[in-house]
């Protein structure tokens, strides 16, 4: 069940949609992850035309547990999608491959696009296939870690920030299987596949070091500073029966362990696993066989030995695969909501409006920005677009005092601060 929001916003989307109805999954979905969460995948249209990097022909599909919905198609001309598919730390926008031309079976070349969740402003970056999207709180930036090719291949690693592509740098030179790779939250290591599958690690990008810890494929590290590692075993296991966590600093496995329901003494149970942006919940597909795959999410046990609950996400016909999850951060109300960057540059306020409570929002020189509103639990409640100064009706007056938490997001500044409604 989904928790009671305290301040309930109502909103109604008119859209043209394709809908894959499987009841109940957004509710589960949220019930899973106490959290707004999006999930991204692609899915497959129809049993031919595979192509290397990208599976099959394709469309990308997706799910927000709050806008009832349910299972949507986002793009829905079938391409070659190669992996990885990456939200941003908003979970507004995402970024893809496409695959282009292969000079051999894993060496092709590809296109980095970004697009909003609702499959507007479809924007194709730059040439060559990215792994991951790692948020630089500090800066308040976006950047995308790539190679040129998508690849089993040498060449370098490099990022570039995804609102000014032209700011592009060079990471390291050590080689990532066919982009499969991800960035711990403060930036310093990578998880992924090096030289290429069959040897799993955490590279030390200051140290330009590599550790191997696992015989496995798709690995990715937490997008923590707690540093666990995440991989489809090979060696010495069955091929893809399971998935293992690691920690850095001890190659010692903290769990081996298939999806609930699968039997990790098999081959082909799991695979197109990865962290979402919160270390305890993952994603993959299961199992491991292309027409049969569907994507779930689950979540983690607390020492990340193995899976304390999981949600099929997707329900055919053809196979779903390569997913990516955003789960909202918890929102606690305290000292730190009420502090600014650049307070100038933004105001918010509680207001009796003629409809009842509504926030007042005023941006410095005719801005435009976007205000998110959540309950002081954390739940996001809506969202709202303006520019300049602008009052913001909320659906349904809160019932007696209320809290909220306001997030003003502008061009370079960030404003969070409650925004209490008195009786």
């Amino acid at each position: 069940m989904q928790r009671p929001i305290p301040c309930a916003i109502a909103v109604f989307v008119l859209a043209l949609v394709s809908t894959l109805t499987w009841a109940g999954v957004s509710e589960d979905v949220r019930e899973l992850t106490g959290q707004p969460t999006r999930i991204i995948w692609a899915a497959r249209q129809g049993q031919g035309n595979f192509q290397p990097g990208s599976y099959y022909l394709s469309k990308i599909m997706g799910l927000d547990t709050e806008d009832g919905q349910g299972n949507r198609t986002i793009l829905g001309t079938a391409q070659h999608y190669a992996f990885m598919l990456n939200f941003t730390h908003d979970g507004e926008r995402f970024v893809y491959n496409l695959r282009g031309s292969c000079s051999a079976a894993t060496t092709c070349d590809a296109t980095i696009w970004v697009v909003n969740f609702d499959g507007s402003d479809n924007t194709q970056i730059k040439s060559g296939a990215a792994g991951y999207v790692w948020y630089d709180e500090a800066e308040d930036q976006e950047w995308v870690y790539y190679r040129q090719k998508w690849c089993h291949c040498g060449g370098e690693m490099r990022r570039f920030l995804l609102d000014d592509p032209d700011v592009d740098e060079f990471v390291t030179g050590r080689q990532f299987g066919l982009s499969r790779f991800s960035v711990s939250g403060d930036g310093k290591y990578i998880g992924g596949e090096s030289p290429q599958f069959g040897s799993t690690g955490i590279y030390d990008i200051e140290a330009d070091s590599y550790e191997e810890y696992g015989k496995g494929c798709w690995a990715s590290i937490s997008p923590d500073t707690d540093y666990y590692l995440l991989e489809s075993v090979w060696n010495p296991y069955p091929l893809h029966s399971a998935l293992a966590t690691y920690k850095m600093g001890n190659k010692t496995p903290l769990g081996v362990f298939a999806p609930i329901g699968f039997d990790k003494s098999k081959e082909h149970q799991v695979q197109d696993d990865r962290f979402t942006n919160d270390g305890r919940y993952v994603v993959f597909k299961a199992p491991d066989v292309e027409v049969q795959a569907e994507v779930y999410i689950a979540k983690l046990k607390e020492n990340r030995s193995g899976i304390e609950a999981q949600v099929q996400v997707t329900n055919g016909p053809d196979g779903s695969v390569i997913p990516a999850g955003w789960i909202q951060p918890e929102i606690q109300v305290s000292a730190r909501h009420a502090s600014h960057v650049q307070p100038q540059a933004a105001h918010v306020r509680a207001i009796e409006g003629p409809r009842g409570h509504a926030i007042r929002v005023q941006v410095a020189d005719n801005k435009p920005y976007r205000l998110s509103v959540y309950a002081a639990d954390g739940a996001l409640l809506a969202r709202f677009s303006g520019m300049g100064t602008r009052e913001h009706a909320l659906a349904q007056t809160l019932a007696g005092a209320g809290m909220c938490v306001a997030v003003v997001e502008t061009t370079g500044a960030t404003l969070r601060t409650p925004v209490v409604f008195a009786k």
